[in-house]
């Protein structure tokens, strides 16, 4: 049966399952009102992931670097970048990741330089839902990057609302 096009939002606005690192405050509030002052009104779910992407530790730095929202089943794209000591871009001489389930299994997708130089990338298929932790770690020069997580999600439908207002 059609969704009413009477302009609300229709659908699970929150997450079911939902991993997030601990926060004490969140810019969130603050991108949500720069958004609607640019004429983008966002929906709850997209308010909820700016506040929880935008979470700040005690000390003002971010609880978390990066934030995705997968579906099980889909392909989760994961850059990384390599740098000399001097902060260069460099192209390392292996490049791995590593994807930590939340079950406590690993996966290593294959790693490909991609440009510009010293960007890597990995295609890796969301198995699996709740916290995964992805650890990048180039050789020659050496970085390890162990700060970086994402979570999947049970698939569900979801009706979005246009910036025209009409439910999508």
């Amino acid at each position: 049966m059609p969704e009413p096009d009477d302009g609300w939002v229709y659908g699970c606005q929150r997450l079911r399952i939902e991993t997030v690192p601990p926060f004490v405050s969140s810019s969130g509030q603050e991108a949500a009102e720069l958004a609607a002052s640019a004429g983008l009104l966002l929906d709850p779910w997209q308010r909820n992931c700016l506040n929880v992407g935008l979470g700040e530790n005690a000390d003002g730095a971010w609880s978390a670097f990066e934030i995705a929202i997968n579906d099980l089943g889909a392909t989760t794209r994961l850059f990384a970048e390599c740098r000399d000591p001097g902060g260069i871009p460099a192209t390392a001489a292996a490049a791995t990741v590593t994807v930590t389930l939340p079950d406590g299994t690993t996966a290593t997708p294959v790693t490909a330089e991609v440009a510009p130089l010293g960007t890597y990338q990995a295609d890796y298929v969301n198995t699996l839902p709740g916290q995964h932790t992805v650890r990048r770690v180039f050789t020659g020069p050496v970085h390890a990057y162990t700060d970086t997580s994402m979570s999947a999600r049970l698939p569900r439908r979801l009706s979005c609302r246009s910036p025209m207002g009409k439910s999508t």
